[in-house]
């Protein structure tokens, strides 16, 4: 359990750095080091950098286009999916590119469709 004398927070060198100064005891956030772990992980496997970078280009055409959104939705309805738009992975963290990848997953079928009347 923690007691005074400690301090929990994000990874942070001036933090880190302040806290040499203190008689506090750091620890750094196990979330926070985690989503680090898992970032740098995505980032230095080319195959899938390559693969995040293709995913990150569909949704932002999506997100940036009003006649390919509307489209998005024409072909979502024609194949019996949910009407859920893409997700842009906007926050630097893990679960942001998760959630952009599954929502791709979902609409995978349309996207597909859009892709090929392109």
């Amino acid at each position: 359990s923690l007691s005074h004398g400690f301090l929990l927070s994000a990874i942070g060198f001036s933090v880190a750095r302040a806290m040499q100064r203190t008689e506090y005891t750091y620890i750094p956030c196990f979330a926070h080091c985690l989503n680090i772990v898992v970032l740098d992980f995505l980032q230095d496997n080319p195959e899938i950098a390559n693969m995040l970078d293709v995913a990150r280009k569909i949704c932002s055409h999506f997100f940036h286009s009003a006649k390919a959104r509307q489209t998005l939705t024409e072909l979502q309805q024609q194949n019996n999916l949910p009407r859920h738009p893409l997700k842009q992975e906007l926050a630097p963290h893990w679960n942001a590119t998760y959630y952009m990848l599954e929502r791709l997953l979902e609409q995978q079928k349309a996207v597909h469709e859009y892709i090929g009347k392109q």
